[in-house]
């Protein structure tokens, strides 16, 4: 007996283009009962229609649409059933001359209603009947046309006129309703439950009618029709153009939102992370724009981006790859994004009129669609980018419709920028139904020729719920049961290995963690490193992925990066990292992110490390907003953290060791570096002498950092200064000219600054008492009771100190830095500078300068009396008055004890005569006293005992000559 063949049953799907959602769900409802038991084996369902996957419907020039339609599709008479679908539109109408006239001798309404007569008078003509004509009529008022147009509001109106006429011959004259079949609905959903019964009674009586032949198999319960390679589950990933025969599930909102954007040319799409915002409008939504829709809307150029860190650039690539007109192979793309963004960043208001020029040579009504997916990303980056893109946003555009998906925990940031746009025209997109999310689990199942294991399928639903975000835990556990579906089967027993919903793809990247290469230790600090930059948490608390140029990973890390992008659990825009990594080389865009925010909450190792780092990570991500704010108004100060706030970012890097960017670095800068370089480039007049104290406070507070002013390892750090010798003896005089002595100066060491308070300090607590340091003194000072600091800053020098009590510090040191191994032998020797050693150091050796600096008295210089202080500075606040060798503040501030006897230096020099309390010499005047007394030759002499709140010293080491 001769094979039986398939019998191929074709079913002509007509409408215009406002029951885009409708002609969808037919399609899907046609192809799905490939699969019915009663009907596979037997034939196969082949809906006919202009806008399905594949349909390849050439469009030339010569042709109008519908005869381009005519040309490439069967007939609707030529089938074995004709499915018309009509809401608010008849659609175009037909050219006489070309198409001809209806029966009646009126022209064609459109091509709609062409298809349906042609489809009634080949059933009149045909034995059988065939086809059998099925009208449905959407009955809830379509959208009405935005704006102002009043000739798209009469082409509105005439359109539903036209309808309303078209079914007035169905109606019986008496009673009002339909003959025929006629089937009237409400939504897309409620279409669907029609038409899913529909359409299997319809292949039932299309199958008994051909099988009066008995050419028709029995039913084959073996096989499965598939119309989908691959998983019909993306996992983590959302849905795009290219998935809508695996969309299923979201019918309602799908229609809903297209007809309030047919109203609105702003829209957004909120709600919870993992909710399917951008599911909806990439396969929803974008499918059925393309299929018309939109009332009034002829075309549309889509652009699709995320807002980033540079919503504008972002937009800008977006716009050079969706507009024919600003599309050039030869142009680097990326320079010109450059130029556009910056055209917009500073005028937003250019965006629509530059719409109208790119758009001028398209046919009326051709529209940019700006697709703004995870919205949220525009108030996780920097304020000044929010406001600016959403001003732009909000200029409206008779050329533009933008659509934005936005986290619903960013709703009442984005109030602040889109306050009215938000009441008015924000679609809350809702957890599904059971019975979506059944439909969501089994369709595209049956799509792809898959059977689930029977209870399964309810049973995820059950486990996934109605709690938010679990839409992606659902996903992505349907794409791993679809990898362990060997035979087409997927099992209670797989779904029970892969932790259920809930655990799937915990379990997955806890597989890939374990397997990755390196110790326990090693593997948690790769978490901390690559999810330092891929997560940023805001000051709520809240985790955001965070995509980054795939060259901030670093290259030791980027295999085991690439084993999570291949788990798909990140995704990368290279495939999987490129060689040239992205921001390392011109025009490189590859970047790096979490596949979904499910991984944040589904991993609980990631988990517990967010938890962990989340304070370290909300710095993190408020020091880079802070620095692009600075970079982009010119580097202010004003806007530079204060060092205690740059205290926490230092810990905090040493805990992620995040990547930084030259200017995130340059931001950071310790508040102490800003300081010293002020100081550097003050003016140096009289001006700035409380500025220079307020420095040197600040300092003081924050950490002087300077070497030779605070505290090294437990001991003063000295920064010692060479000092050539005089080569021969040299007579010194005093501030009237007269000789007080002949001396041949030595080369010598001295110290940068006076002895600090916290230098000081280390003695005073550590070994101030020891008998050993005040040897030779007068009993009654052994020691000497130390008085209290009057400026009471660590890095101020020590005043209130005596002659004994500078000793004593110097005997100590010298003994520590010995005890250290910082004088390599006897010869260097740390004491107090005689006078003539100080005044060799201040004139700059045979410069014989009157003041430590060139020229003679020079306000600005130094902390006198003239200064107005009343008060010692820190140390070395007057860089400009320093010594030919480096000291600095040899002139004002605090006098300076010297070591030799001030009646009779040359004699007493070696200073054997401890005890007879001759007085000593202080040189360099101090801050109460003018700049007469700052002299370098001035002499001023008081008892060795004395300590007066005007007194300091610095340090000297003894060294051999110079080679």
């Amino acid at each position: 007996m001769p094979m039986q063949s398939v019998l191929k049953l074709r079913i002509f799907l007509s409408s215009p283009g406002d029951v885009a959602a409708e002609r969808k769900i037919a399609r899907e409802v046609l192809e799905a009962l490939n699969n019915d038991p009663f009907i596979k084996g037997r034939a196969i369902i082949e809906p006919i229609a202009w806008d399905a996957p594949g349909a390849r419907v050439l469009m030339p020039v010569s042709l109008t649409p519908q005869e381009a339609i005519d040309s490439g599709l069967a007939k609707p008479s030529e089938t074995d059933a004709v499915i018309v679908l009509l809401w608010g539109r008849m659609g175009t109408p037909l050219d006489v001359e070309r198409h001809g006239k209806k029966p009646d001798g009126e022209p064609y309404w459109s091509g709609t209603e062409w298809e349906y007569l042609d489809a009634v008078a080949g059933a009149a003509k045909h034995p059988q009947k065939l086809p059998i004509v099925l009208v449905y009529r959407r009955t809830d008022t379509p959208p009405t046309p935005e704006g102002d147009d009043l000739d798209l509001l009469a082409q509105w109106i005439e359109q539903r006129k036209r309808v309303k006429q078209f079914f007035e011959p169905f109606r019986d004259a008496v009673t009002g309703a339909y003959r025929g079949n006629i089937n009237e609905y409400t939504s897309p959903d409620d279409f669907r439950t029609q038409f899913e019964q529909d359409a299997r009674l319809l292949a039932k009586e299309l199958l008994a009618i051909h099988d009066k032949g008995g050419d028709i198999p029995p039913p084959d319960t073996t096989g499965r029709r598939i119309n989908w390679t691959g998983s019909p589950f993306p996992g983590l990933r959302a849905f795009t153009e290219k998935d809508e025969p695996i969309f299923f599930g979201r019918g309602y909102e799908t229609a809903d939102l297209i007809k309030r954007l047919s109203k609105q040319r702003l829209m957004f799409v909120v709600g919870a992370s993992g909710s399917g915002k951008s599911s909806l409008v990439g396969a929803g939504v974008i499918p059925q724009l393309q299929r018309g829709a939109a009332y009034g809307v002829a075309g549309w150029h889509i652009a699709r981006f995320t807002p980033g860190d540079n919503p504008f650039k972002r937009l800008s690539l977006a716009l050079l790859g969706a507009i024919p007109t600003l599309k050039d192979m030869l142009a680097d793309d990326d320079e010109r994004a450059e130029k556009l963004a910056d055209t917009l960043r500073k005028a937003p208001e250019k965006l629509a009129q530059q719409a109208e020029k790119w758009l001028a040579d398209e046919p009326d009504g051709t529209e940019i669609l700006l697709f703004i997916d995870q919205f949220e990303e525009l108030f996780t980056g920097e304020s000044d980018h929010a406001t600016a893109f959403a001003g732009m946003l909000q200029a409206t555009s008779p050329q533009i419709r933008i659509i934005a998906t936005m986290r619903s925990d960013f709703y009442e940031r984005a109030l602040l920028h889109f306050e009215a746009p938000l009441r008015d025209a924000s679609y809350t997109l809702g957890t599904p139904s059971a019975l979506a999310l059944y439909e969501m689990i089994v369709r595209p199942a049956e799509v792809a020729g898959l059977q689930f294991e029977a209870g399964l399928a309810e049973r995820i639903v059950t486990d996934t719920g109605d709690k938010p975000g679990n839409l992606a835990l659902m996903a992505y556990a349907l794409d791993e049961l679809y990898k362990l579906s060997g035979d087409g089967h997927i099992t209670h027993a797989d779904y029970d290995a892969l932790g259920g919903v809930q655990g799937a793809i915990g379990t997955r990247a806890e597989q890939t963690y374990a397997a990755l290469s390196g110790t326990d230790d090693e593997k948690a600090a790769w978490i901390q490193r690559v999810f330092h930059e891929l997560v940023a948490v805001d000051e709520r608390g809240t985790a955001t992925r965070r995509r980054v140029p795939a060259g901030r990973i670093a290259e030791d890390d980027r295999e085991a990066v690439k084993d999570f992008v291949e788990a798909r659990l990140l995704v990368s825009d290279a495939s999987p990292l490129p060689a040239e990594h992205s921001g390392e080389g011109a025009g490189m865009r590859a970047e790096l992110e979490v596949a979904h925010e499910a991984l944040f909450r589904s991993w609980e190792r990631l988990r517990d490390w967010i938890a962990s780092a989340q304070e370290d990570l909300i710095l993190l991500r408020q020091v880079r907003t802070a620095a692009h704010e600075w970079e982009a108004k010119g580097r202010p100060d004003f806007l530079l953290w204060p060092q205690e706030r740059l205290t926490l970012i230092y810990a905090m890097q040493e805990r992620l060791r995040p990547e930084l960017s030259e200017v995130e670095r340059d931001f950071i800068e310790p508040e102490q570096e800003r300081l010293y370089r002020e100081l550097e480039i003050l003016p140096k007049d009289a001006t700035t002498h409380e500025r220079r104290r307020d420095i040197g406070d600040r300092l003081a507070v924050i950490g002087d950092t300077r070497p030779g002013v605070g505290v090294k390892d437990g001991l003063p750090d000295m920064v010692w200064l060479p000092v050539e010798g005089s080569g021969g003896e040299v007579e010194f005089r005093d501030e009237d000219g007269k000789v007080y002595g002949k001396f041949e100066v030595k080369p010598f060491y001295i110290a940068r600054y006076l002895v600090t308070y916290a230098q000081y300090q280390v003695f005073a607590e550590s070994d101030y008492d020891n008998p050993r340091w005040w040897d030779g003194f007068p009993e009654k000072y052994r020691p000497q009771k130390l008085g209290d600091q009057r400026t009471k800053i660590a890095n101020a020098p020590r005043d209130t100190i005596s002659w004994y009590q500078s000793i004593a510090f110097a005997r100590w040191l010298d003994a520590q830095l010995r005890d250290a191994g910082s004088l390599p032998d006897a010869a260097f020797q740390v004491r107090l500078p005689t006078e003539w050693e100080w005044q060799w150091a201040v004139m700059g050796s045979t410069e014989a300068r009157e003041y430590p600096w060139l020229g003679g008295w020079q306000e600005g210089f130094a902390n006198t009396s003239e200064a107005g202080l009343n008060r010692t500075t820190a140390v070395g606040m007057y860089p400009h008055g320093a010594a030919v060798c480096g000291a600095l503040d040899m002139s004002g501030n605090l006098w300076e004890w010297c070591l030799n006897d001030y009646n009779n230096p040359q004699s007493d020099a070696t200073n054997k005569n401890l005890s007879s309390g001759a007085p000593r010499v202080l040189r360099g005047g101090a801050f109460y006293l003018s700049h007469v007394d700052a002299r370098a030759a001035v002499r001023y002499d008081l008892s060795p005992v004395n300590r007066y709140y005007n007194r300091g010293f610095r340090v000297f080491c003894v060294r051999p000559p110079f080679s």
